[in-house]
């Protein structure tokens, strides 16, 4: 046992342990993420298609929300709130997590342990007045995955529901305190946007584009954050200082098709082909703390990398055939698969 202050004992002991809670929450998610997932989208799609009310009067909004008081209580749980366009609450709902309460409680016993500190000059209930932060931060890790989950299956959650023209998924501890999550907006032509320069930053952020064929076209500088493109078809196509940070690309092919200069961090690619495609100085290995790019279930056939720095991006199931980098850096066991596949790192 030892003296110290309480300035010390927070930075020293607490400040690592809430560290530590922190990624033993997110090392939860990860191992668990497929049973997570299914649990999550499957309870908010029976909470919107319980109520015959949804299917007569538009839904504005969904908000979910976790309280710290919950978890003080021992029952951590999420909430959700279904808002028509009037602002008014059709139904509520919750789902338990009380997962959350395992590492919560050994997080609260490490607190805890007097072999840290002298009972009589440091006391752990000092402390919980730093709990309500500690667990605003366990939202936050929690709302990452959310936030992917929600762009690969809002559009699903909500199919056969009345929505207003402009759709929204909060989270937050407070109902007032709010993130945007998700988003469904009513669908637009992006072939007329080529060109057009002064567009508001959120024209096309959160679309939605699905069984399009994009060709012989140039796509300049457009922000597409947070949009989602399903069996789309781009061939030839030219992505040339483009935002498409946090888009979906769900079973696309991409056929002769040149992303240049363009920004793919937090880029999701799924069940999508490459063909005789170019990547030259694409920003995608998740820098100033946002994700790294994500491929899974791809295929790559004759393709370049140029110009990319890409250690950090993610590749799950994907094939590579006939690859050739110049100037270019990627993950060693994306590297190993490429030399034993014959393709040259120039």
């Amino acid at each position: 046992m030892k003296y110290c202050t309480i300035k010390d004992f927070y930075k020293n002991i607490y400040l690592p342990l809430e560290e530590k809670l922190l990624i033993d929450i997110n090392d939860y998610c990860i191992e668990n993420q497929q049973a997570m997932q299914e649990e999550y989208i499957g309870w908010l799609y029976k909470v919107v298609h319980a109520s015959n009310i949804a299917k007569y009067v538009p839904l504005e909004r969904l908000h979910c929300t976790m309280l710290y008081t919950d978890i003080f209580s021992g029952n951590a749980s999420m909430s959700c709130y279904v808002y028509d366009a009037q602002g008014s609450i059709m139904t509520v709902a919750s789902l338990s997590c009380l997962w959350i309460m395992n590492l919560w409680q050994d997080f609260e016993k490490q607190i805890c342990d007097e072999r840290e500190y002298i009972r009589s000059v440091i006391h752990p209930v000092m402390f919980r007045c730093y709990y309500p932060s500690t667990i605003r931060k366990v939202l936050a890790v929690l709302g990452e995955y959310l936030k992917v989950w929600l762009a690969l299956n809002l559009d699903k959650i909500m199919t056969g529901i009345l929505l207003t023209s402009e759709f929204y998924v909060t989270y937050g501890e407070y109902q007032g305190e709010q993130e945007v999550i998700g988003r469904l907006r009513s669908k637009v032509n992006l072939l007329k946007y080529i060109g057009q320069d002064n567009l508001p930053d959120d024209e096309l952020r959160y679309r939605f584009f699905s069984d399009e064929r994009y060709r012989v076209r140039k796509l300049g500088e457009l922000d597409l954050q947070n949009s989602k493109f399903k069996d789309c078809l781009f061939e030839p196509w030219k992505f040339e200082n483009t935002d498409l940070q946090n888009v979906v690309f769900d079973n696309c092919r991409f056929h002769l098709t040149e992303f240049r200069k363009v920004d793919l961090d937090g880029a999701i690619f799924i069940n999508c082909s490459f063909d005789m495609c170019c990547f030259q100085s694409v920003q995608a290995d998740g820098r100033l703390g946002r994700y790294p790019a994500l491929f899974v279930n791809c295929s790559f056939s004759d393709l370049n990398f140029v110009d990319c720095d890409w250690i950090g991006v993610d590749y799950i199931d994907c094939e590579f055939t006939h690859a050739k980098m110049i100037n270019s850096k990627l993950d060693g066991g994306v590297l190993n698969k490429i030399g034993i596949e014959g393709c040259s790192n120039v």
